[in-house]
């Protein structure tokens, strides 16, 4: 069976940093775990062969694509106009806040994570405070890792493996979306807090349920003073068992394929 994964950007292409980048690698490899042909397509590229499935995100930009494909799922990863769905066979939402924002009469599956991948390491002990994200907006997190006595660490451009080697050692992480996803798997205490320039203000909200149904992007929290990202990195844990019960890929996978 071949699956064609399509998106605005898809990794090894002209952005390899992202939400959907990484979204699409992570089903690409179980898929091909699974035994199935893939292929990734992004605006550029020339025209994939015809297709059993296409799993199709950006539709605006991957539309066209879907007369290639026997059957076409459209993948909803947000709420800015870029992730708006498209009349597809099945619709899937990552979270229940982009499925009301769109107002589609969707599925939700959450953000996949291969969990062999993303692993907890033998020594957190590193005196290290992490911002894993590739925006480069101001935040507090230079601040709190002083007042916590860490060192900082912007983490902005690694690649998976280097990436891991440093969540693995992190006394804290400050994220939002997958990155936090992939440090929780990696056993690190996370605080959801990010500074989303393009669209969203600063917010921090220590609430999983909360976020898990608003992407962990922040929305719903609170927009917080030097002295609160501090208390919420002190107050922070590991959360590892939270990624396994909600966004294993490997019981994501099969959902998505049904």
């Amino acid at each position: 069976m071949r699956v064609l994964l399509a998106g605005k950007f898809v990794p090894g292409g002209r952005r390899p940093i992202g939400g959907v980048q990484s979204w699409i690698d992570t089903v690409a490899a179980e898929l091909r775990r699974l035994g199935y042909s893939v292929i990734l397509w992004e605006p550029g590229r020339h025209a994939p062969p015809p297709c059993d499935l296409g799993i199709l995100a950006n539709w605006a930009e991957t539309g066209h694509l879907a007369p290639l494909c026997a059957r076409v799922i459209s993948v909803s990863h947000g709420i800015i106009e870029a992730e708006r769905p498209g009349p597809a066979d099945r619709l899937i939402c990552v979270s229940e806040g982009v499925r009301d924002h769109w107002g589609a009469a969707a599925d939700v599956l959450r953000q996949p994570i291969d969990l062999a991948f993303w692993t907890p390491g033998e020594d957190r002990g590193a005196a290290l405070a992490v911002r894993f994200s590739y925006r480069g907006s101001r935040t507090h997190c230079p601040q709190a890792a002083a007042r916590l006595r860490l060192r900082y660490l912007h983490l902005r451009d690694a690649r998976p493996v280097p990436a891991r080697c440093v969540l693995r050692q992190a006394a804290v992480v400050w994220a939002t979306g997958r990155a936090a996803l992939e440090a929780m798997a990696c056993g690190a205490p996370v605080v959801l807090y990010d500074h989303r320039s393009a669209y969203q203000r600063a917010l921090l909200d220590g609430d999983l349920t909360r976020q898990m149904h608003n992407s962990y992007s922040g929305r719903g929290g609170i927009t917080p003073d030097l002295s609160e990202v501090v208390a919420a990195a002190r107050g922070a844990a590991p959360a590892r068992a939270w990624v396994e019960a909600h966004h294993d890929v490997r019981a994501i996978v099969p959902e998505l394929l049904r």
